[in-house]
């Protein structure tokens, strides 16, 4: 069963998109592709604002993914937008998203392309240690092993620029090809442990001889899905 309060969080949410960016439900159909009766329809109390539709229609309307789930009453790390005119200057930063997979399971081996930015806001990107936006970068998580902290499909923003080790924090590491996101801890003698936040998937512990193997490539600094 859908869960009600968050049904209306996503109506009231679309409905706010609409007014700010000067769109009534026409121009919403024809941007997603359906018909004005189907978001009528949406928008009414009583029904149904499903999880897939709600997905479909951020992409659809270039929001940031899960910004019809978010509670929109405080300040946001990430800002809606569909012009970069319609940000306030000097407030927000534009974080290229690339179309990466990084593995939460096994591992995968990453492939890039330009994707529509995220914007963030500077002051927020400050606290959390950034020190230059060109090593920002959002991408697609892929895989469970990170369940419940990362879903498959969640996006994250991740800081190449801060590869030094905070125990317990999220990293996206190569081994050899392959490129997983896991929780990282120091241990004793030099070795790194690897965790999965999912039990269902076993420790793994990189010995200090093959550290040379394992390069920690970003710091994950937020998600979303």
């Amino acid at each position: 069963m859908s869960d009600p309060t968050l049904r209306q969080r996503r109506k009231a949410n679309l409905l706010a998109w609409m007014e700010s960016h000067g769109l009534n439900q026409t121009d919403v159909s024809n941007r997603i592709k359906k018909g004005r009766a189907y978001v009528s329809n949406l928008l009414l109390p009583e029904r149904a604002f499903g999880e897939k539709a709600a997905r479909y229609i951020e992409g659809c309307l270039v929001m940031p993914s899960g910004w019809l789930d978010s509670d929109h009453s405080r300040p946001e790390a990430v800002a809606a937008w569909s012009r970069v005119e319609d940000l306030p200057d000097g407030v927000f930063a534009l974080v290229p998203r690339v179309d990466v997979r990084l593995s939460a399971g096994p591992g995968s081996v990453p492939m890039e392309s330009t994707l529509p930015p995220l914007a963030f806001r500077e002051d927020w990107l400050r606290r959390k240690g950034v020190t230059s936006r060109a090593s920002l970068r959002v991408c697609e998580v892929a895989g469970d092993s990170m369940e419940p902290y990362l879903m498959d499909g969640d996006v994250v923003l991740v800081d190449t620029g801060q590869a030094d080790l905070v125990d317990g924090d999220v990293y996206a590491v190569r081994i050899g090809e392959e490129v997983r996101i896991k929780r990282l801890f120091r241990r004793l003698a030099g070795s790194l442990l690897l965790k999965s936040d999912n039990p269902n998937f076993p420790e793994e512990t990189i010995a200090p001889e093959s550290m040379h193997q394992l390069q920690v490539l970003d710091r994950v600094l937020w998600r979303s899905g």
